[in-house]
């Protein structure tokens, strides 16, 4: 049961309170399949562990799960998991419009200039502006600027058209900076997404293990740090490794074929691909490489050469947008697709939607009974410390007998705020 008496945070959504209905409706939205937009809520497979919401009074709300499910609580409080009020939604389920933006939030939405700049003002009716205790910002409102190239953040920030900055790509510019000017305030923090291979399991030649595990070995994760962001970033293992709750260890993840970094290794996990490859058939590749971010269609020549140097075969390549990766996708068309992914928070996040057979990011078509049952197992296991031990059964099942996604590298960004920030 979630509910109890409306606090202050709770109260006045567009000019009414905030009710258990809102909520009801919200997540029922969702969870409808027959909406025209159920495509675009890329979480709704969350809300399918729900079987009933039953309004109890305007201020609790009891949802029964049809099985226990260790993080609904993430569910709910994910950023997916928007409030929204039915009157401002139309009969096409769609909300697109500045108008509708209400919330109980200490900003409120001023302009957006898509892929250019969104600007938020002061909620001057937020429950926290009195209470500076809490630590609340203290500002009147703030600006998002979508820059694409480390020479324009670099210029806008140098100049203090902007107050905080973190590198697109090249990293260099913000560890020069950092010299030029001690006294920035400087964080360097690790980021969910990642760079993958997404590999067909039923469509030939990729539905064998054998050629999976080749391309697994012989793709160099190393040479991927250093194109990508020179060197600043870490190996990516089944769950990012931002995650230290839930990740492998890195030293424990090194450990294993296609991570380990000696030169004599490495030389081992070469001739184990070429031999692997061999035994599948040596058959001629093709790679589908996303455009974004530039970095990935940049490495695609570099990949190729990787690949035929390793394997001793053929290996073509095209760049496609992601609507088209998906597109193509959906009809079988792209069995082997190079992207860059957004992970989350949570263990389940990184695994039950990818490697479960009913999981809505299993791409690849894989259905392995031990595996889901081994997913089943951790959604429902409550105790953290039983449930990290079978998130690393299953990082290791998968890195063992699955592989149709080759996790790669993930970046650490470097942050720079001038001091008055």
């Amino acid at each position: 049961v979630l509910g109890g008496s409306a606090s202050a945070e709770e109260k006045a959504v567009g000019g009414r309170e905030l009710t258990a209905e809102d909520v009801k409706y919200s997540f029922e939205r969702q969870m409808n399949e027959e909406s025209p937009r159920w495509p675009l809520y890329r979480r709704a497979h969350q809300y399918q562990s729900i079987d009933s919401i039953e309004v109890v009074d305007s201020h609790t709300l009891r949802i029964r799960t049809k099985r226990p499910t260790a993080p609904f609580m993430h569910f709910l409080a994910d950023s997916n998991a928007f409030i929204v009020a039915k009157e401002l939604v139309d009969d096409s389920d769609e909300m697109n419009r500045q108008a509708a933006m209400l919330g109980t939030g200490p900003f409120m939405w001023d302009k957006l200039k898509p892929l250019r700049e969104s600007a938020f003002v002061r909620n001057p009716d937020w429950f926290g502006w009195g209470e500076p205790e809490l630590g609340r910002p203290h500002i009147d409102g703030y600006k998002s600027f979508f820059l694409f190239d480390d020479a324009s953040v670099e210029a806008a920030f140098r100049t203090k058209k902007l107050d905080v900055a973190f590198q697109v790509n090249n990293p260099e510019w913000v560890i020069k900076l950092r010299e030029d000017e001690p006294d920035l305030i400087s964080v360097d923090k690790g980021f969910a997404a990642w760079v993958k291979v997404t590999l067909s399991a039923n469509q030939p030649p990729y539905n064998d293990i054998r050629l999976r595990r080749a391309i697994h070995l012989a793709s160099d994760r190393q040479q991927m740090l250093q194109a990508f962001w020179q060197g600043y970033g870490k190996m990516q293992g089944p769950v990012g490794w931002v995650l230290t709750q839930w990740a492998l260890p890195q030293e424990e993840l090194l450990r294993k074929p296609g991570y380990r970094l000696s030169k004599e290794e490495r030389r081992q996990d070469e001739q184990e691909a070429r031999r692997l490859y061999e035994a599948a058939g040596s058959p001629d590749l093709k790679v589908i490489f996303a455009d974004q971010p530039a970095y990935i269609q940049q490495f695609a020549p570099q990949y190729k050469r990787q690949l035929e140097k390793v394997l001793g075969g053929k290996v073509d390549y095209d760049v496609w947008t992601y609507p088209q990766i998906s597109a193509g996708g959906a009809r079988g068309e792209v069995p082997f697709a190079f992207a860059y992914d957004n992970g989350w928070i949570d263990l389940d996040d990184w695994l039950y939607p990818y490697f479960h057979t009913d999981g809505p990011k299993n791409e690849s078509g894989l259905s392995d009974a031990t595996l889901d049952r081994m997913l089943e197992a951790q959604r429902e296991e409550f105790d953290p410390a039983e449930r990290q031990r079978l998130g690393y059964e299953i990082q290791h099942y998968v890195l063992d007998n699955v592989l149709t996604r080759l996790d790669f590298v993930a970046a650490t960004w470097l942050w720079v705020a001038w001091p008055y920030y």
